[in-house]
């Protein structure tokens, strides 16, 4: 308290001064000159602190120079940032910034900005593979959501070293394949372990390459979307006519003729039922030309979301199986 009392007479004392010679009113900057006045008759000078914080500072930047003299110089490589080296030549760097369609070289930039922008670049495209963008997802197929990538390295290294698991398709009777369901679910399903096995032994640079990521996520699609038929196919619960297009399918693209597969691809898809007297006049009554339409001819494909992506998969794969037939003659396949 008495330290308080003390600085407001001070104050007081300052003010009184000031209002004394300028009159009525107190410029901040001859209060402020006031204050130090004050200050500085109460404390007096002290040559010595100054000489021994001088004496100090020398001492600390000496004792500063010292190590650094002893360190080692430090590598180019350790000196870079986000863990890119000097190892790689100019080339490389410039083919993988055009892969990721980058431009080869910034105004100005030199070659270790390069690098460290095309480390940039790794990240980024490992975030967009963790998490797809909508655009992605509309582009490849809308209505279906494709959440993790399918294709890591840590993913591969790890299908590669586990042991063959036993197939799910040995839980029926082996033996018995006249049974369509079971003939169905092992022949897609095998197709689908085929192009498995061909992503997964490809270059590393060709799965980071657009056209790669591109069809790395076409096969994870096939796989979501066939799997509601293979759900059918186990429960026996598939439709009869859909089995039968199905089954003559898997047949045709067993003995290699994969332009009759396509045909009758394109009969449970597109149908091939003409259109009756009335189905196409405008009328909100119900026309009997309607009931004319055979069953074996409806299109398929409309009835329902889940019948039209899962005939889209058998359809890529019956693409896949044609492109690993070389031994079929060209007249039997289909040119895409």
């Amino acid at each position: 308290m008495d330290l308080l009392k003390k600085e407001m007479e001070r104050k007081k004392k300052v003010l009184e001064s000031a209002k004394a010679k300028s009159g009525r009113f107190i410029r901040v900057k001859d209060l402020r000159k006031e204050e130090e006045e004050t200050q500085g008759t109460k404390r007096p000078a002290e040559p010595n602190n100054t000489e021994t914080s001088k004496r100090s500072k020398t001492d600390d930047v000496a004792h500063n120079e010292l190590p650094t003299q002893s360190q080692p110089p430090i590598p180019k490589q350790q000196s870079t940032r986000h863990g890119v080296t000097d190892d790689m030549s100019s080339i490389d760097v410039t083919t993988e910034l055009r892969s990721y369609g980058l431009p080869i070289r910034l105004f100005g930039e030199s070659d270790i900005e390069r690098r460290e922008r095309l480390q940039e670049a790794r990240k980024a495209q490992k975030e967009t593979l963790a998490t797809l963008s909508e655009k992605e997802e509309f582009r490849l197929g809308k209505g279906h959501s494709i959440r993790n990538p399918f294709l890591e390295k840590n993913n591969n290294e790890d299908a590669i070293a586990a042991p063959a698991k036993p197939p799910e398709e040995n839980k029926w009777t082996i033996d018995d394949e006249t049974d369509p369901p079971k003939k169905i679910y092992r022949y897609l399903k095998g197709l689908l372990r085929e192009w498995e096995d061909d992503l997964m032994q490809r270059p590393e640079e060709v799965k980071r390459s657009v056209a790669g990521r591109n069809e790395t996520k076409t096969l994870k699609q096939c796989k979501d979307y066939i799997r509601p038929l293979f759900k059918l196919c186990k429960n026996r619960t598939l439709a009869e006519d859909m089995m039968g297009h199905i089954l003559k399918i898997v047949e045709y693209c067993q003995q290699g003729e994969f332009v009759k597969a396509n045909d009758t691809y394109i009969d449970v898809a597109i149908g091939r039922a003409a259109w009756p007297i009335g189905v196409t006049m405008v009328g909100i009554h119900e026309r009997t030309g309607r009931s004319k339409i055979n069953s074996q001819n409806v299109a398929h494909v409309m009835n329902s979301e889940l019948q039209r992506k899962y005939l889209t998969s058998v359809k890529r794969l019956i693409t896949f199986a044609q492109r690993k037939r070389p031994d079929v003659d060209p007249s039997k396949k289909v040119i895409n």
